[in-house]
Parts: C-alpha cells; structure tokens; sequence
C-alpha cells in the first residue's frame, strides 16, 4: 500500500503536444492529474475484483472502507453536540478507523471511547452519574428502551475499562482481531449517533 501511495504521488500520464515531422516523433508533456486519475481507477478496480475493502482516494491515499450497512456510523457528520472538543474527538476517530494502519484504527477506537466518556458529562458536568441519566432519559423516553439504553451504557463503560482501549494497565485484556476492534466500534458508534440526535 505504501508504494501504491508513493507511486500515486510521482506519476504522470504523458501526453503529445507537438509531432516534429522531420523526426517524425512527439513532443510530450505529462500531465499528473491525468496519470493519477487513471492510476485510482485501475487501481480500485484491483481492490473491487479481488473483494479488498480498500479504496484509493482522491488525495492518492488508500483507505480502509466501511461495509455499506453501517457507513452512517463511520461518518464526519455526527449531529453537532455543541461541545467542539467532543466533534473533534468524533472526527479523529472516523478519520483514524478508515486508516488502513492497525495501529491508527486502534487509535480510533479510543478516540472514540475518550469522545463517549466526554459524552456523558455533557448534561451535568459536576455530576457525570446524573448527567448519563439525563443523557439517557434525552435518548428514550420508553421505560424498557431506556433501560436497555442504560444495561449497554453501563456495559460500553465496563469494555472499555476492561480491554486496553483507554488504559494502558497490564491487567488489561487486548484486542487482537481487527474484526473485534470493528465490532466495538460500530456497538459504540450506534450508542453515541443515538444520544447524539436526541439532543437536537
């Protein structure tokens, strides 16, 4: 990936400008966009038949892409939460998660958990206990919904003190799948995309 990215940086499709007859050759320039908008197509057209969940973008930077049922999680069109540093924490963390370096998604998903954490004590920051419980009230007002709300919030915080997510403690279980760090990332996405368009 890194010399597709490299080449994509450098190429440039050459093209006749002037033919000089009495050599009876072509004058060439080269044109860079040219050449990189032809190197993206071939090259997505790799990752596409070869079923790789990657994608070149216009910037020559290849990209992790997110399966289409949950693209709506993995977005930089979070509901504004009125705190800038809570939007900007959510947009690191989609930008890191559709990195394709393993040690940048991992960084995404305690943005993430550092943003859900933030999250909570939005409503009522002297008192985070309370502010989850306006949080949560604000997301469902139906008693068995709200309740579930609260098992998976309660659950979520329990996640991410446990895995080496936040911390860095020895006693802390690791995440060694990439498809157990997607799963968590989509769980708590689906929760913070739900607070989030309550408070609207």
């Amino acid at each position: 990936m890194d010399i597709i990215e490299f080449v994509h940086a450098s190429i440039a499709q050459a093209e006749p400008f002037q033919h000089h007859q009495y050599y009876g050759h072509s004058h060439l320039s080269f044109s860079r966009e040219s050449g990189q908008g032809e190197m993206r197509i071939r090259v997505n057209r790799i990752f596409q038949r070869n079923g790789l969940r990657y994608q070149m973008s216009e910037e020559g930077e290849v990209q992790q892409l997110v399966p289409a049922a949950l693209a709506g999680l993995v977005t930089s069109d979070y509901p504004p939460s009125g705190d800038e540093k809570l939007d900007s924490l959510l947009r690191e963390a989609v930008e890191r998660f559709t990195n394709r370096s393993p040690s940048a998604r991992r960084e995404a998903l305690g943005l993430l958990w550092k943003a859900w954490e933030r999250l909570k004590s939005l409503s009522e920051p002297a008192d985070k206990r309370r502010s989850t419980q306006l949080m949560l009230s604000a997301a469902a007002r139906e008693p068995e919904f709200r309740k579930l709300l609260e098992e998976e919030a309660l659950e979520l915080t329990r996640i991410g003190n446990t895995f080496h997510i936040r911390h860095s403690e020895v006693a802390q279980t690791e995440i060694e799948e990439d498809a157990q760090l997607e799963y968590l990332f989509y769980r708590l996405a689906a929760l913070i995309m739900l607070v989030l368009m309550a408070r609207r």
